[in-house]
């Protein structure tokens, strides 16, 4: 804020002292339910709608088997009259995907803390019903602006809540809200931690009887992660496909 005057400055002086930042107020929260990417939250703004053709593409895509190391999708929620904005990106693991609990939590941390003005004020990890989170509360070293991350993991599918808010003030109940009443219910065909080692599985798979399932494994071999009790299997894999090849 910036005042010019002539000769009495008491007019200014008042003001400077009256001026409070409030938050935002907004109308009673509604339960939003994201189909595709499998979430529930309370929040009094909807998402941003994807074009139609783009979004009956997409959710192909999404569903598709393959062997990609991860998948990506972003809804954003944000409030046109006073400019606040949640972003939820979704990132969805190959199926034979596994890795240590300390190092993800540790990749995490070191993946949001990759800007260097960016430092974690606060982090804060739950773990219950077979859903983990870690809460991550980012300060801003040159500036006011504070970020709240909240990356929340059930089984192979990984939520990552942003948030910009004021330092002094603090979030809104929008936000406040959202973090809080975020749930997701996951994907029926997703039973298995990304902790879990998922060798063995693979190599089940890799003769399955379905096809879809047969072929997401043999795509996904650079995935998994094999264990020293996978060798035997990992050999007879070998062994077959020598032999089905002699036999062509």
């Amino acid at each position: 804020m910036t005042a010019r005057y002539r000769k009495d400055p008491q007019e200014a002086k008042e003001f400077f002292a009256s001026f409070r930042t409030e938050l935002p107020q907004y109308g009673p929260p509604k339960t939003e339910r994201d189909t595709m990417l499998l979430f529930t939250v309370q929040s009094p703004v909807k998402p941003l709608q994807d074009d139609m053709a783009e979004a009956v593409e997409e959710s192909l895509s999404w569903n598709r088997h393959s062997g990609e190391a991860s998948r990506t999708k972003t809804r954003w929620f944000s409030a046109d009259s006073t400019g606040e904005a949640i972003r939820v990106s979704v990132r969805k693991y190959n199926p034979y995907f596994s890795i240590d609990s300390a190092e993800y939590w540790k990749r995490i941390a070191g993946d949001l803390t990759e800007d260097e003005d960016l430092v974690i004020a606060s982090r804060e990890r739950v773990s219950a019903d077979g859903v983990q989170s870690m809460l991550l509360h980012m300060r801003d070293t040159n500036s006011s602006r504070s970020i709240l991350h909240k990356v929340v993991l059930r089984n192979h599918m990984r939520y990552l809540l942003t948030a910009l808010t004021d330092s002094a003030a603090g979030p809104s109940d929008f936000v406040k809200g959202f973090f809080d009443t975020f749930r997701p219910y996951g994907d029926s065909t997703d039973t298995t931690q990304i902790f879990a080692p998922r060798g063995t599985a693979l190599i089940r798979d890799f003769h399955a009887a379905d096809s879809a399932l047969r072929a997401s494994a043999r795509m996904s071999v650079d995935e998994a992660e094999f264990r020293d009790a996978d060798a035997p299997g990992i050999i007879n894999l070998i062994r077959d496909g020598a032999r089905r090849k002699r036999i062509t």
